[in-house]
């Protein structure tokens, strides 16, 4: 289902998001959060915001590579869109953290609406990560992809939330595998 650009999270600078800079196959560098992510069997300190539509914990995703899952126990992911994103087509990749009260409860709010065992939930720690129309490798500026993901955590138990806006391709002409 297609969900509108209006009822994504708020993103962009106006919005105080930081931008990844223009690249292909490229990442933040680590960027520390001011909470604690259980993701599996470890909490989190901090994480990169890779090109390629993935969010990683312990390392940079530096190329794109459509390995199949379950992957390696080093490559920690939550994978939105994992291909073969270049921003140097066109787009951009935006995150933040947010304390926002009115981020934090629509996010409770809608985790409690999907999973009826977490009806006490409430949101500590909120990161949403939004890529803008981002073109794929190897392909013109005209076919572009948007989609949202927001990371949520009251420290016991962690959710990523994914908005999918348009998707007009799934994978660059260096790949021969679509997204994951």
């Amino acid at each position: 289902m297609r969900i509108e650009l209006k009822d994504f999270y708020p993103y962009g600078s106006e919005n105080g998001d930081t931008s990844v800079p223009t690249n292909d196959d490229g990442s933040t560098g680590r960027v520390n959060i001011g909470f604690r992510f259980p993701f599996f069997d470890d909490e989190h300190e901090s994480l990169f915001v890779n090109t390629n539509g993935v969010i990683s914990f312990l390392r940079q995703v530096s190329q794109y590579t459509p390995d199949p899952f379950p992957l390696d126990s080093d490559r920690r992911l939550i994978a939105p869109f994992w291909a073969d994103v270049d921003t140097r087509k066109g787009g951009v990749v935006y995150y933040r953290e947010t304390q926002d009260r009115a981020i934090r409860i629509r996010v409770s709010d809608e985790i409690r609406k999907y999973f009826v065992r977490q009806r006490k939930f409430s949101a500590k720690w909120v990161m949403i990560v939004t890529w803008l129309t981002v073109a794929r490798f190897g392909g013109s500026s005209s076919q572009n992809n948007t989609f949202q993901t927001v990371l949520a955590t009251d420290g016991i138990n962690s959710f990523s939330i994914f908005y999918y806006n348009k998707i007009e391709w799934t994978f660059g002409t260096a790949s021969s595998v679509a997204a994951q």
